[in-house]
């Protein structure tokens, strides 16, 4: 038990943050203050950020309240949480948490690493009896954002709850059992708790409905903002429209009736043995006029509301204006400090282990520094004295170990140095598969962009003899990567200088009329090359003709005879280039790493080649051939 500890219960609500500070006293529970701090909206509104509301008011409630040296104890909403309440068998009592651990995987419906889990045994535990445990978890991603708020306000928070289950700690501390079981009703916002205990065994629910249901009710029926409906609805008493009100919420209070019929009908039937003896009201919806009423005459139970503290001490700060406003509001923020006293019958906390491994950590550096440093004097105090009574021996002693240690590291040192030369070598041998593998689309790429320079023009006339084809034959780098002023002495384009260029050589072939080689070949080959901006200067190593052999069928198409070859004259043209490397990989890469505006240059348009069905004439006197499919010249 905390004497003379305070502790603060803080209940963060839909529409409030109510917060009690208790001590233990003389005559128990004391309460010295508290503080009620409404959001600007509530936290359930559409346009509305929670968790910034949230902080607003925590930071409101820090700058009015000193929470230094004092225990913190904060709710979460009975409809993020899950409990479960289970009967165990008869076992040893040194095996129930290994039960326990099993029902919690099965019970919990989620991965027992995403939650957040703890259990306490209800009632009376009796050795060989069965014994009932209460099972509670919540999500990790939940709690660790719920307390993220409280951590931006610098409030240090030592234990969480379930909001249900601080309200069974009010009722047991607060001596609000009777002789048979209650149901406390607490009406939020947008939900409301329901527990029924009779002391020893607990049942508990959500019920989604709160006050914000009445007001929605209000402001459809008489075609009112949210806001307007809320104004109404707080000041019904005084409304001349009253009557109107009542028809308007009727429905909410059937369907609150529905839903507490249906939870006491569950619990009898579990419990046959227990008798309910009154149903206890609280929360601010609570005090909508006529629903008290409503509820006694439909259920046949006594139905109280919450009118105060019993087992507390007189206290002014329960005597203020607003304390009274807020009263029917406080039982939650009451059952979360007295569990910070250590009198409460639930004390189970879902604070995350880090935050308590990290607070036990803080409080125990400045001891431990404390005793390092008193280590560490005491050792050196006894290594000096040792020193000084062994004199020039212990002197002797150490150099020679020095010297031994030296040589020793000596040793180490050229062992270091040799498997250092050892590893550079091995790694050495596996450069040229790395740079394969870093290089593996660049020849690729190269050799697309060279076949779309290739021309491939449409013949001028169907009975011309030549087609206006060039054929790549060979391709292959040249020596390492060079600098186009090596290639060249006169670089023509001035914006290769000072880029690093593979240098390529390639043969191509072409049959056109011998005296329109050179040229076609200047016009339609080195030209693209050298408008390409994949490629640097390209330059001819020599132009040449050569007869090459074309293979002609004897027959006819529909009768074909044996193959024969006969000589065609071709020209080959041995061309040098340069690849820049940096263009290629940004043609690669789709852009430039240094420029993000870079755009990779979009390749030459090839011209389509107008379709040709004129066979291949010779001018040597020997008959044509035609190809079966009625093509003429040597495929490209």
């Amino acid at each position: 038990m905390a004497y003379g500890r305070p502790v603060w219960g803080i209940d963060v609500g839909q529409r409030a943050l109510k917060a009690i500070r208790l001590r233990w006293g003389p005559d128990g529970p004391q309460v010295l203050k508290l503080d009620i701090i409404e959001h600007p909206k509530i936290l359930s509104q559409p346009d509305a950020d929670e968790d910034q509301l949230i902080r607003d008011s925590l930071e409101k409630f820090v700058s009015r309240n000193d929470t230094t040296g004092d225990r913190v104890v904060i709710s979460v909403p009975g409809q993020s949480a899950f409990a479960r309440f289970i009967k165990l068998p008869p076992v040893e009592k040194k095996k129930v948490p290994e039960i326990v651990r099993y029902e919690a995987r099965q019970q919990i419906p989620f991965a027992i690493e995403d939650v957040l889990w703890d259990y306490q045994p209800i009632g009376d535990e009796q050795t060989g009896l069965e014994t009932e445990i209460g099972l509670f978890a919540i999500k990790k991603d939940l709690i660790n954002d719920f307390i993220s708020n409280f951590v931006m306000a610098k409030v240090e928070v030592d234990a969480v709850q379930i909001a249900p289950l601080a309200l069974y700690n009010f009722l047991v501390a607060d001596n609000q059992v009777g002789e048979g079981a209650t149901v406390l009703l607490d009406m939020g916002a947008e939900n409301s708790n329901l527990l029924i205990s009779d002391g020893s065994r607990i049942w508990l629910r959500n019920i989604p409905l709160g006050g914000n249901n009445f007001t929605r009710a209000i402001s459809k029926a008489r075609k009112l903002t949210f806001a307007a409906a809320e104004i109404e609805k707080r000041d019904l008493r005084k409304s001349k429209d009253a009557r109107q009100i009542f028809e308007a919420v009727q429905p909410v209070f059937a369907e609150l009736l529905a839903e507490i019929q249906r939870s006491m009908g569950y619990f009898t039937s579990l419990h046959r043995d227990v008798r309910i003896e009154r149903v206890l009201g609280m929360g601010n919806a609570f005090r909508m006029p006529g629903l008290r009423r409503y509820l006694a005459q439909n259920l046949q139970y006594r139905v109280d509301e919450f009118d105060g503290f019993k087992s507390t001490a007189e206290s002014e700060a329960l005597q203020t204006p607003e304390a009274r406003e807020h009263l029917l509001a406080l039982p939650v923020a009451y059952g979360l400090a007295v569990q910070g006293l250590e009198v409460a019958p639930l004390r189970t906390n879902l604070l995350p282990p880090e935050i308590v491994r990290t607070r036990i950590i803080r409080k125990k550096r400045p001891a431990a520094a404390l005793c390092v440093g008193v280590l560490a004097a005491a050792v050196g105090v006894s290594f000096l004295g040792a020193v000084i009574q062994r004199g020039s021996a212990v002197d002797q002693t150490l150099q020679t170990k020095g010297q031994s240690l030296i040589a020793e590291c000596s040793k180490l040192e050229t062992d270091y140095n040799k498997a250092a030369r050892t590893v550079e070598a091995e790694i050495g041998k596996t450069k040229p598969f790395q740079e394969t593998l870093d290089g593996r689309g660049f020849w690729p790429c190269v050799y697309t962009e060279l076949i779309d320079c290739l021309p491939n023009l449409p013949k001028e006339d169907e009975s011309e003899t030549f087609d206006r084809w060039v054929r790549l034959e060979s391709f292959e780098p040249q020596g390492e990567v060079i600098k186009p002023e090596e290639f060249s002495t006169k670089v023509q384009d001035a914006s290769l200088v000072g880029l690093r260029c593979r240098p390529i050589r390639m043969r191509c072939f072409t049959r056109v009329p011998h005296r329109e080689a050179p040229a076609f070949l200047k016009e339609q080959l080195l030209k693209r090359i050298n408008d390409h901006p994949l490629f640097g200067e390209a330059r001819f190593d020599q132009i040449q003709p050569r007869f090459g052999t074309v293979p002609r069928i004897k027959g006819t198409e529909d009768n074909p005879g044996e193959t024969e070859t006969f000589s065609v004259r071709e020209w080959y043209a041995d061309v040098a280039l340069l690849c820049v490397i940096s263009r290629v990989r940004r043609q690669l890469a789709g852009k430039d790493p240094i420029d993000p505006d870079y755009k990779a240059p979009a390749p030459p348009k090839r011209q389509p080649q107008k379709p040709s069905r004129t066979p291949l004439r010779r001018t040597s006197g020997r008959p044509r051939r035609t190809r079966p499919n009625g093509s003429s010249g040597r495929p490209r």
